[in-house]
């Protein structure tokens, strides 16, 4: 036994020795090559960003809910989403949203691409339905996207279905401007649940996807935002998880099922509104929990039961008409009742 003593206590001198030199390589690689390891944990820089440039399109639909229960206004240009109000038509709190794609080594293009081919359509004659469908001919990739509210909470959902190349992905691309401006905002990404919440002041608002992100980054407009990342190196190489008082920009890639390999792709965004980031973000769950297509069933319900109620004589032009007198209880009698029951809180 005597004889084995020293050579364990050599043992354990050489390991020792080993552990304080791997200990003092790891701190050396930190200090070394910071971002390397914080890179995706970290403040977006260059705040408080430019001013966002409007959608450089016409208003092509207006919508939202026959009921009162559900505040949420929204737009549609250029083949994107457009401004979103809340909780009165005047309160706008999103600028844009927009889809990008790209091959991710030579090309990225946007949905406001000049050489995209749009297309509209009233999914519902009898209800404020709507579908955009974009094609690019050179890329060879649509993007459809419908859309609907949930007529008991302040929530827009928005079911897309992308067919592309097989090696291109989708990328997602928000633009909020809470409390009616640019500046102020603050963002946050959350990888783990997948969420983007933004706030200012009594403002809030999250946006989610029920297939998930699996890259996400919050930026400043025109200094370090995701479009500028996807225009540069076709993906997004820096990921930052918060961006404070400033024109943010939220971007993500769209997960992609395994279910879905080799198909198109098919998701739904959920984005919500309220006083709470919490709030907004636990709303929108809710109604991408309930399914997009109950969402839009209860939605179109809503309208048709409206119309009905109207007494007026047959007409070969009764989709036009129904269409106008939507729109005249979206833009004059749901906003007037909102703002008496609204104006004085906000």
């Amino acid at each position: 036994m005597s004889l084995n003593q020293p050579q364990q206590g050599a043992k354990n001198t050489s390991r020792l020795f080993l552990l304080c030199f791997l200990r003092l390589f790891v701190v050396s690689v930190f200090c070394s090559f910071p971002t390397l390891f914080a890179q995706t944990n970290t403040s977006a820089p260059g705040t408080p960003g430019q001013l966002s440039l409007p959608i450089n399109a016409p208003r092509e639909a207006f919508a939202t809910s026959a009921t009162f229960d559900s505040k949420v206004w929204f737009s549609l240009r250029g083949g994107m989403l457009g401004e979103v109000a809340w909780p009165r038509v005047a309160a706008s709190n999103t600028r844009s949203l927009m889809f990008a794609v790209t091959d991710g080594k030579s090309y990225a293009v946007a949905e406001d691409d000049p050489s995209i081919v749009r297309q509209l359509l009233i999914t519902n004659p009898r209800a404020l339905s709507f579908k955009q469908i974009n094609f690019h001919p050179v890329r060879r990739f649509t993007i459809s996207k419908s859309y609907t509210i949930d007529h008991e909470s302040d929530t827009l959902l928005i079911e897309v279905e992308f067919t592309g190349q097989p090696d291109q992905q989708l990328y997602v691309f928000f633009d909020p401007m809470m409390a009616g401006t640019d500046a102020d905002d603050t963002a946050s990404a959350y990888g783990g649940q997948g969420a983007f919440v933004m706030y200012e002041k009594y403002y809030a608002a999250a946006l989610i996807a029920d297939v998930g992100f699996d890259q996400m980054s919050v930026g400043f407009q025109g200094t370090s935002d995701g479009w500028r990342d996807l225009q540069k190196s076709f993906r997004l190489t820096r990921q930052y998880t918060r961006a404070e008082n400033g024109n943010v920009i939220c971007a993500a890639r769209i997960k992609r099922p395994a279910a879905q390999t080799g198909k198109p792709l098919h998701f739904t965004l959920a984005l919500s509104f309220s006083d709470e980031p919490e709030t907004a973000l636990t709303e929108a769950e809710h109604s991408l929990e309930a399914g997009f297509a109950a969402m839009q069933k209860a939605y179109e319900k809503d309208w048709g039961d409206w119309l009905a109620t109207l007494q007026r004589p047959a007409s070969k032009d009764e989709a036009q008409l129904n269409l106008a007198a939507m729109l005249l209880r979206a833009q004059d009698e749901k906003i007037g009742r909102s703002q008496m029951r609204h104006g004085k809180r906000r």
